[in-house]
């Protein structure tokens, strides 16, 4: 419902002034501030204008709409003319006239909370315009009104020159509210350049605490892993009965011990491969392998691994595999996670490890299937997330970092392949990683390159604790190529050496120790050892100095070197061990 205020017939041009004079007054009566008393105006003026001189004449009504609390002050300009051609032209910009017909509708419509035009040749056009009246207006009441009409009554007819001048008033408060505006938008631009400045300090900042971090995963795993791989070794001496005979409840707290620092070690480890892979600095090393030797190096690898008699443990593969051109070390890593998991939840049956290829053969399917619990469908995702691990109600509480799977998928991504995973609970469960035959584009190497690749050399490498059996195996290869006497450790570990003593005080072979890097380097151009056990982090001159210097100088360059630390190697250090070794690659134990 609207109540009506009061009109104004337009005949002659002075009745367009007198109707912006009665609509910015209005407007001041009922509220509004000096910038909408002006868009309003502007509006009323602009149509008004169009009824005269298009339309011949026509009235404005100015009412309130909404009672008893109106919520919009409404002005309906009527003319008398033949309507408007083109008006959807008009209104959406795309209609152009000499006499500017148009420009004064669109204008007013962007002035106005509301506009609207009905236009018929026989009745002409009429224009409807609102705009929501302030929050501070109150109830219409008639005594309201009365006072509105007595405004009205005392106006005094402006003159066009007058209202010229009120006019260029007006906007010259526009021009000042435009100019402080500018100026609120010219700092607030100051501020967001200073806080993009800001974010871009905070992105260096969180980049160095990442690289900070890094840092001290990478200096830390090598702290860690010392004493870590001392509590191993000696542990295992003592399950060996190196030095006689455990009673029942001593082998079984040596076992806890074991059991404990094992734990540690592969949290730390996988900490460290996280870190390595989320800073970029994971690389890859392709090389032409097959799925013979990966399953050979796995089978090694996991062997200690497998206590539980009732668990069997089968390698199968797809016959005709082509040759493979990928980072096997990595392969083998992401499937010992596999076999890993497999043997905790699988208390029988079998635990199979297949190898098969696509029908183009470009893509090759690792899988490690087993017979165990399984796993729920609401677990089979956030398996993947780090450090979760999923209770069972055969197992309880898990065993593990929670990490294995996370770096697993990580390291199938930066090999160009992927994860999946199909598990049924109380029947088992299929991890599989599928990756491209051949890593990446690059072609494949050439038979004297890949055949290089596959030849004895003079530096090998493992990772502490040294396994007694891998070392005397390595000692007996070295052995049928050059006959060993003495063997030379450097190493600034005690507890090291005291295990290395140990693992070789039943053998003809003569140990002889140097505790640092300088008096290593003497002793090995002085007593002449069959082979050496060398360290690389060592105070002082450390293991890569000493090294370079050994294949520097004809009397020590041919003897061989087995490389025992607890330092993870970097793309820079095997790049070194390959140049100083003169082969293409070394053999690895981790």
């Amino acid at each position: 419902m609207s109540t009506a205020i009061t009109r104004i017939k337009i005949g002659f041009e002075q009745d367009v002034v007198y109707a912006r004079q009665r609509a910015r007054l209005l407007a001041d009566v009922l509220g509004y501030d000096l910038n909408d008393q002006t868009r309003i105006g502007t509006a009323v003026s602009e149509i008004a204008r169009n009824a005269y001189q298009y339309g011949g004449g026509g009235e404005v009504e100015f009412a309130l709409e909404g009672t008893p609390k109106p919520h919009s002050f409404t002005i309906t300009v009527r003319d008398h003319g033949a309507g408007i051609k083109n008006l959807d032209a008009i209104m959406e910009g795309h209609y152009t006239s000499h006499t500017g017909m148009g420009i004064g509708m669109m204008g007013a419509r962007r002035l106005m909370d509301d506009f609207r035009i009905e236009t018929a040749p026989e009745s002409g056009t009429a224009v409807f315009m609102k705009k929501n009246l302030p929050l501070t207006t109150t109830e219409i009441t008639p005594v309201v009104l009365n006072r509105i009409a007595d405004t009205l009554a005392a106006q005094r007819t402006e003159s066009p020159l007058d209202e010229i001048r009120i006019q260029n008033q007006e906007l010259l408060r526009t021009l000042d509210e435009l100019s402080r505006q500018r100026k609120e938008l010219e700092d607030t631009n100051r501020g967001v350049l200073a806080l993009y400045a800001e974010l871009d300090e905070k992105v260096i900042e969180l980049q160095g605490v990442d690289q900070l971090k890094s840092r001290f995963l990478s200096h830390m795993s090598h702290e860690f892993r010392t004493p870590l791989n001392s509590i191993l070794a000696l542990t295992r001496l003592l399950l060996d009965r190196a030095d006689g005979d455990l009673t029942p409840e001593q082998e079984k707290q040596v076992t806890f011990i074991l059991e404990a620092a094992s734990d540690l070690h592969t949290l730390v480890s996988g900490l460290l491969d996280l870190a390595k892979i989320e800073s970029g600095k994971m690389n890859v090393t392709p090389r032409a392998c097959s799925v013979e030797e990966i399953f050979s190096s796995l089978r090694g690898m996991v062997k200690p691994m497998v206590t539980n008699k009732d668990v069997e443990l089968i390698f199968e593969q797809q016959k005709n595999i082509p040759e493979l051109f990928m980072d096997d070390g990595k392969v083998s890593q992401i499937l010992r996670n596999f076999l890993s998991n497999a043997l905790k939840f699988t208390v029988s049956g079998s635990i199979r490890v297949l190898a098969r290829t696509d029908e183009n053969q470009s893509i090759v399917s690792f899988a490690v299937e087993d017979t165990g619990i399984g796993i729920a469908a609401k677990d089979l995702e956030r398996i993947f997330d780090e450090y979760a691990q999923v209770e069972t109600a055969q197992q309880g509480r898990p065993k593990g970092t929670g990490l294995g799977l996370p770096i697993s998928r990580k390291l199938a991504e930066l090999l160009g392949g992927r994860i999946s995973v199909v598990s049924t609970p109380g029947k088992g469960s299929t991890f599989s990683v599928h990756l491209p035959v051949r890593y990446g584009s690059e072609s494949t190497p050439a038979p004297d390159t890949a055949q290089k690749a596959m030849l004895p050399f003079q530096v090998q490498y493992c990772m502490k604790p040294i396994d007694r059996e891998w070392l005397l195996g390595a000692l007996r290869d070295i052995d049928r190529r050059a006959p060993i006497e003495k063997v030379l450790i450097i190493d600034d570990d005690s507890t090291m050496r005291h295990v290395f003593r140990n693992h070789l005080i039943d053998t003809d072979y003569t140990l002889i120790e140097a505790a640092d890097g300088a008096t290593g380097l003497n002793l090995a151009h002085d007593a002449r050892p069959g082979v050496i056990v060398l360290d690389l982090i060592m105070p002082g001159m450390d293991g890569f100095e000493v090294l370079e210097q050994l294949k520097s100088h004809p009397s020590t360059q041919s003897i061989p070197i087995i490389i025992c630390t607890s330092k993870l190697l970097d793309e820079d250090d095997i790049k070194f061990l390959h140049r100083v070794s003169g082969a293409d690659r070394g053999s690895w134990k981790s």
